[in-house]
């Protein structure tokens, strides 16, 4: 039984319906508030709110209850308003999975930041950029339909190519660690190839997946996460369908996601926002690198990310706990403190020393656009 309190970009859905389909457990999914991104909706099983009675049942009838992001699963107190720990039969276990950072999830909830990291649960965290804040955790993979998704090439668009771009919120690049895709930033850029005749734009906001699918099986180029240094399932998704993907992955995403494959070719185009018109202009100049780009695409994600093969993550995981054992992962057992460091604090320092050069920047930008137009008000001679 998985239990989620929103749709989480569609992934405890697309969990539950690999298992399903690939494996021998039978899963369910309860989401507490399926419409919590207004238009932006999901593929949904049981919603908490039109089949409580079904859902309670599921629950207790559950050998394992994986519940997406952190609430006070034992109390009444929690979002559900309902005791899930009192609800389960003898012997039915549980798991934590994480799906964002500790901070976000203690700002929108209460907890500390502490609490979260210790809590003394059999825990699963997203293979991104997460597993480094949650060194108890066992990284598993996002799941994206690699049997039923488009396969619509890139390249085989007519008129200039065309550039998906579906930024989850408006935040700018900087005003946010990780829940940003620095949608003013990104947007600036692809006006200006627009305006310039090389590429063709799709932003899409507010719509639902289907739509969503539907617009980007069309695309040739897909922009997914090119500030923080870590990626989300748009990459995937494209990937699946054929299409050039670009995001920025740091080093420690990178090396997480080729343990997870077993493959050190990454055909997603790996590139910062600082360096994105120069690659999507070198991109959108040649179609027979686009081309080329996604069949490479279709082909690494067959290969390496295929559905039947990245749910096994999670059923290794889900049989070692019926079986009574452990799913921790020893990866930040030794060396702790320079792992951190290293994976967790660096990224964090040079991302923060990044905001404020650009912070500093726009403040000397506001300067002399303010000294120029006092200048101007007072006819004096510019500098």
């Amino acid at each position: 039984m998985h239990v989620s309190r929103t749709p989480l970009a569609g992934s405890p859905i697309r969990i539950v319906n690999a298992l399903n389909a690939h494996t021998s457990y039978k899963a369910r999914l309860i989401d507490l508030s399926p419409d919590a991104y207004g238009a932006r909706r999901f593929p949904e099983d049981l919603a908490w709110g039109a089949d409580r009675d079904l859902a309670e049942e599921a629950i207790s009838t559950a050998d394992l209850v994986h519940f997406h992001h952190w609430f006070d699963f034992e109390s009444a107190r929690n979002p559900f308003g309902f005791d899930f720990r009192a609800a389960l039969k003898p012997g039915a276990h549980c798991l934590m999975h994480w799906h964002s950072s500790p901070e976000y999830i203690a700002r929108n909830t209460g907890a500390s930041v502490a609490e979260l990291v210790s809590l003394d649960i059999p825990q699963m965290v997203v293979a991104q950029y997460h597993e480094a804040y949650y060194p108890n955790a066992c990284p598993v993979p996002l799941i994206v339909d690699t049997e039923s998704e488009g396969i619509e090439l890139a390249g085989t668009s007519e008129g200039p190519p065309s550039i998906l771009f579906a930024p989850s919120t408006g935040l700018s690049a900087h005003a946010e660690r990780w829940e940003s895709k620095g949608r003013p930033e990104v947007l600036k850029i692809l006006e200006r190839l627009s305006a310039r005749g090389l590429a063709r734009l799709e932003l899409i906001e507010g719509v639902a997946f289907e739509e969503c699918q539907r617009v980007m099986s069309r695309a040739d180029i897909v922009i997914d996460d090119v500030v923080t240094g870590s990626y989300h399932t748009t990459s995937l998704e494209a990937l699946a369908m054929g299409k050039v993907a670009v995001a920025y992955l740091d080093s420690r995403t990178q090396l997480v996601l080729a343990e997870l494959t077993g493959s050190t070719d990454l055909p997603i185009v790996n590139t910062h926002l600082d360096q994105l018109e120069v690659v999507l202009e070198a991109l959108c100049r040649d179609q027979s690198l686009l081309t080329e780009l996604g069949t490479f695409s279709r082909a690494w994600i067959l290969e390496h990310h295929a559905r039947r093969e990245m749910i096994s993550h999670y059923t290794r995981g889900y049989d070692e706990l019926l079986r009574g054992g452990s799913i921790e992962n020893p990866r930040y057992t030794s060396h702790a403190g320079a792992k951190a460091f290293l994976y967790r604090s660096l990224p964090d320092i040079r991302w923060a020393v990044r905001r404020r050069v650009i912070h500093k920047g726009m403040i000397a930008l506001a300067l002399r656009r303010s000294a120029q137009r006092l200048r101007r008000k007072l006819s004096l001679p510019s500098r």
